[in-house]
């Protein structure tokens, strides 16, 4: 088993790409969950159990993703996309840090193959389908995202340095499974979930503009915050202690190398002996991708996304030993494999929205990716 990682500031890392050999692995496989330390793996009754209870040593940490589609793992209501997927559903490094060493990123080249999952007539009549179920009172917004593929030859960390040239988004994350061939590569600038000690906190990202112009917010973008503020406090007030989840911070700026955005920061104490699947069960998948009502709005999602989201819109970050963990929201994400580079973008889905600015939106989010990579969008 050997990997390839890297870290933004956001986990303690400085955009730096290293290599280490896991001392165990831990994925779901058909559906059961799998974990292998230098022999044939075995099976486990619960992945996201075992991802906080194999750890030991101070230097050993865990990193790895839950791809979106484990939201139906956690809770079979959520409804999610049936086709299969380029990643597996979850996977875990188990890695020692300290013997974590350095490696250069080599040459990269892609070539435009197959397009969009949704086209811009496709993606605009899924907005209006959105906008009549909101006006029938069945959701107040909904996420909705497409997939771009290109074709991807030579190194994945290649890509990685290249779109951290000059600005490393802050919950940035690279990870490679050199044996099975895959790769992620993501410039998330979100925090979906961070864990102190009884400390829980998450800042959720909505509301997008670009173009000219400051950071005034208009009140479109304000209010698609605002609904998803109210969910997570009401995910998080499902296990933590009553009166202690808070809005700290109700909207800030955020400034990525192509958008601007609205977030803001909520948090709580948690119950005693929160565990981490309780944890998860309770807030993923993470509401600024999903929508309001959530439940709802997964049923939307999986109806209008003809592909699945993979680890876009998932969960990825790092675990330590004492059960503090780190966990971005894959936004800006892309994943490569089988000489394949899939990348996602969406927009929040309200009553007021325009289905042709939506379409933008997901375009200009992404508008790096294109330059970077040197195709057409």
């Amino acid at each position: 088993m050997r990997v390839r990682f890297s870290l933004g500031p956001g986990f303690g890392g400085d955009g730096r790409v290293f290599r280490a050999e896991p001392f165990a692995v831990l994925y779901m496989h058909h559906g059961q969950a799998m974990y292998e330390a230098g022999g044939a793996p075995t099976a486990v009754p619960d992945l996201i159990s075992a991802v906080e209870g194999k750890l030991r040593g101070e230097n050993q940490v865990v990193v790895g993703f839950f791809a979106y589609e484990a939201a139906a793992y956690l809770d079979p209501l959520v409804a999610v996309c049936g086709t299969p997927s380029p990643l597996p559903l979850a996977w875990w490094a188990f890695l020692d840090l300290g013997q974590a060493q350095g490696d250069e990123p080599g040459f990269f080249a892609a070539d435009y193959r197959r397009g969009c999952s949704l086209s811009s007539q496709e993606f605009c009549h899924g907005v209006e389908v959105i906008r009549d179920a909101i006006g029938a009172g069945l959701v107040y917004q909904v996420n909705l995202t497409r997939r771009w593929e290109v074709g991807f030859s030579g190194d994945p960390a290649g890509l990685f340095r290249r779109m951290c040239q000059g600005y490393v988004p802050r919950f940035s994350f690279f990870l490679q499974d050199l044996d099975q061939g895959w790769a992620i590569v993501s410039l998330s600038p979100e925090l979906f979930l961070a864990k102190r000690g009884n400390k829980v906190e998450s800042w959720p990202i909505k509301g997008t503009w670009w173009g000219k112009g400051g950071l005034e917010v208009g009140e479109k973008e304000q209010a698609e915050l605002a609904m998803i503020v109210d969910l997570v406090r009401n995910d998080l007030g499902k296990v933590c202690e009553v009166g202690s989840v808070e809005v700290s911070v109700a909207s800030r700026p955020v400034v990525t190398a192509d958008v601007r955005h609205r977030e803001a920061v909520v948090r709580g104490r948690l119950q005693p002996a929160t565990s981490l699947p309780r944890l998860l069960a309770a807030t993923f998948p993470g509401g600024s991708v999903t929508g309001a009502p959530k439940l709802a709005a997964c049923e939307f999602i999986s109806r209008l996304e003809p592909v699945p989201r993979s680890v876009y819109c998932g969960a990825l970050g790092v675990v330590q030993g004492n059960g503090d963990f780190t966990l971005a929201m894959p936004i800006r994400t892309g994943y490569v494999n089988n000489g394949k580079l899939y990348f996602h973008s969406g927009a929040g889905i309200v009553g007021d929205s325009d289905p042709q600015k939506e379409e933008q939106e997901t375009r200009e989010k992404v508008r790096s990716w294109f330059q970077t990579l040197g195709v057409a969008p």
